[in-house]
């Protein structure tokens, strides 16, 4: 989630583009915990392997999470897809027909935030709450 949370943000849509770590995996790592902070060593590979995967496909990594088939998430599901340190959720809608399609979130309390809506190729739709 923290991938696809903060990281992504910045690193979509550059693809195999300027920010290349040809310079070796110090460089990188010192990347990485400039912004995602200190991280233990495993986690700050598996970013690297992340953000590599991004860039040379143009995609997000594909999640372990299976999709609802109604399309509704519940509150465990919902969980599992939050980046607390961000306070910010990465919810995969799975593959949408062309023309409009309606996202719904409901929340307990007041809501104050942006969804967006992220294509497979990075085309991004910011919604205000």
């Amino acid at each position: 989630m923290r991938f696809n949370t903060l990281c992504a943000t910045c690193h979509e849509g550059e693809f195999s583009g300027r920010l290349s770590f040809d310079s070796g995996i110090e460089t990188t790592e010192n990347h990485i915990r400039r912004h995602a902070g200190g991280v233990p060593p495993d986690i700050w590979r598996d970013l690297a392997q992340l953000l590599t995967h991004t860039k040379q496909t143009c995609a997000y990594y594909p999640m372990a999470i299976e999709i609802p088939k109604d399309g509704r998430w519940d509150s465990g599901a919902l969980a599992m897809l939050h980046n607390a340190k961000e306070n910010a959720w990465f919810i995969p809608l799975g593959h949408l027909p062309a023309g409009r399609s309606l996202a719904t979130l409901y929340s307990a309390g007041p809501l104050e935030g942006v969804a967006q809506i992220i294509s497979a190729r990075f085309d991004i739709t910011d919604f205000p709450l």
